[in-house]
């Protein structure tokens, strides 16, 4: 609206209520008569026109009114026929209304100037307040006192707004119920409590930035018990906003008295609000900070007491994995012996069935020993029984060993070790400690230079006589286990009985040998005789087969000992990746081997005993 537009507004105004003051006029013009109800219309009219319009629209209605009870005044006279009377009339209500207009106009500037003054006065005080708070809010928090923020906050509120009870609150989730931060009551705080927010003044609060409620604040919530009890009569309130302006707390301010300068309080209220909120928000960001950093802690700890658990039960794991290997490993190396110790046996009797020499045995046994079975030295020793000194008969492997050593069958130094030992007692002597063991320390120096560290010695019998030991030598610690030691007994069993066999074979030979020399003898020298001749070759012939019947009964053994031990080592590699054609192929040949041996000999006993001889 422009001035002009608001100057003719007031003018407006001014004809409407004279207008309105003359039509009123004529019903108290039939009550109280013609005169007196001109003057109580126009007056009233004229003062109001001059209060609240201003003196221009009020000099106006001064006029018009004048008009208007000149009209009815001359009623029913004609306008301009005044008498004197008449004039001094309505020159007396000019000038009344001219007058009511200047004294309703020094009014209006009278009130005007004392409301600038008071405005002034209001402002000085404001920015005293506000001065004195921006202070306060500077220093609040950080004096050395060591007061919470939100108490020092609770009790200036207090007294600068001369209120009874401050209480600043934290919103909880939901926003349905609040925490108490500080609460200040009659000069001293409260303990910190958790309340609902309906039927409170504090729940029309959230959500508004002041909420005020000067007088009668009972009888607006008469369900709060605190404003009952408070005798409560004013309330004030702010909310407290974040930074992402959504309200995080409260501040309530209430009084037993009626609040009298709203203006301030809601000033100081707004600026105070603006000074928690932020506090409020760091606090409620240092607690969910904490809150992080006990979980992170927790979770920290977690992680470390499991990183620990599963630490230990790797470690556990990988101890035992590591054991499991060695074991296995271990396993696979005695298996590994084991496998090549069988193949030694196996060997050692295709040569005891192949072989009719007994140092030709000994020799292919040292060597069968050391290529097949991986041993570092082999050897064959025979008992000189004028001195008891061990001879060795035959060797294959670390031979320089055996250089220039002295080995007995006594019981002083040279005797106490497995060879000596096994020679004397007739079975066998092991030793897994070769370095270390007081039985071998007169060759201690000699084995650590061959790299000995294990051996073992077997007595050899000869019709169960013992005639000396084969004895092994390994380059590891405690290479001897005790199917090892089986093997190894039955290897000397073996190669005893070879030599009983090699021994009854020797005998059958020359005794063979002389039968036919006598029988040439006796047919030259009688030939009247050689019925009864050949009855007695008859007969030496029958003695001669039980005794083949038994050479062959004793060579059958070996074979069928090594079909034997085909079908054990084929059962025992079953399933281990050395079980596969060739093995298989192998097993098959040398069986067949055997087979046609013994079929050889079957033939051969059948010759022996043919008619046609």
């Amino acid at each position: 609206m422009t001035p002009t537009t608001g100057q003719f507004s007031r003018y407006a105004a001014a004809l409407c209520l004279v207008a309105a003051a003359f039509l009123l006029s004529f019903p108290i013009e039939k009550v109280a008569g013609p005169i007196l109800p001109t003057y109580f219309t126009f007056f009233p009219c004229v003062m109001f026109s001059a209060l609240l319009l201003g003196l221009g629209p009020g000099l106006l209605a001064t006029f018009t009114s004048a008009l208007l009870a000149d009209c009815i005044i001359a009623t029913p006279y004609m306008p301009g026929h005044w008498n004197i009377g008449e004039a001094a009339s309505i020159i007396l209500f000019s000038g009344t209304g001219i007058f009511m207009c200047l004294v309703a106009h020094r009014y209006n500037l009278i009130r005007s100037r004392l409301k600038i003054l008071v405005e002034e006065r209001t402002d000085k005080i404001s920015r005293a307040n506000d001065e004195e708070l921006l202070r306060f809010l500077g220093t609040c928090g950080y004096k050395d006192s060591g007061e919470d923020f939100f108490q020092e906050l609770a009790r200036y509120l207090a007294q600068a707004l001369t209120m009874d009870f401050v209480c600043i609150d934290r919103l909880e989730e939901g926003r349905l119920s609040a925490q108490t931060l500080a609460v200040f009551y009659n000069g001293k705080f409260e303990d910190n409590v958790s309340y609902t927010l309906k039927d409170t003044p504090c729940g029309d609060v959230v959500g508004q930035n002041i909420c005020c409620f000067p007088k009668d604040v009972r009888g607006l919530f008469p369900k709060d018990d605190v404003l009952q009890d408070l005798q409560a009569e004013s309330y004030l309130g702010a909310t407290l906003w974040n930074a992402q302006g959504k309200p995080i707390g409260l501040i309530a301010v209430i009084g037993r008295q009626p609040l009298s300068d709203i203006r301030i309080a809601e000033s100081i209220l707004q600026i105070v609000a603006v000074r928690a909120a932020g506090e409020l928000e760091r606090r409620l960001s240092e607690e969910s900070l904490q809150r992080q950093e006990l979980a992170l802690k927790k979770s920290h700890d977690e992680l470390e007491h499991r990183v620990v658990e599963r630490t230990n039960a790797l470690a556990e794991t990988v101890e035992t994995l590591l054991t499991e290997i060695s074991e296995r490993e271990k396993a696979e190396r005695g298996l590994l012996r084991l496998n090549r110790l069988y193949a030694v046996l196996s060997e050692t009797n295709q040569a005891i069935v192949r072989i009719s020499d007994r140092d030709t045995l000994f020799q292919d046994f040292s060597r069968i020993a050391v290529e097949q079975g991986g041993f570092l030295l082999s050897w064959v020793g025979l008992v000189d029984e004028m001195s008891g000194k061990v001879c060795m008969l035959a060797a294959s492997g670390a031979t320089s060993y055996l250089v220039a050593i002295r080995i007995t069958a006594g019981e002083d130094l040279h005797g106490e070790g497995p060879t000596g030992i096994s020679i004397r007692t007739g079975t066998h002597c092991i030793c897994n400690d070769f370095q270390n063991d007081p039985r071998t320390r007169p060759w201690h120096e000699r084995g650590c230079t061959h790299g000995i560290k294990a051996s073992a010695s077997v007595a050899l019998k000869d019709n169960e006589r013992v005639i000396g030991a084969l004895a092994l030598y390994a380059g590891e610690k405690d290479f001897f286990d005790q199917q090892h030691v089986d093997l190894l007994v039955q290897m000397g069993k073996d190669i005893s009985f070879a030599i009983d066999n090699l021994n009854r074979e020797e005998c059958r030979q020359e005794a063979e040998k002389a039968l036919q020399e006598e029988t040439i003898k006796r047919l030259q020298a009688v030939e009247s005789l050689r019925k009864q001749e050949l009855v007695m070759i008859q007969q030496n012939r029958h003695a001669a087969m039980g005794e083949m019947i038994g050479n062959i009964a004793h060579q059958w053994r070996q074979p069928l000992n090594t079909l034997g031990l085909f079908t054990q080592s084929m059962g025992f590699f079953y399933g281990t990746p050395r079980f596969n054609k060739e093995f298989l192929d192998t097993s098959i040949a040398k069986t067949m081997e055997i087979i046609q041996f013994m079929s050889r000999t079957i033939d051969d006993f059948r010759n022996f005993f043919s008619t046609e001889r």
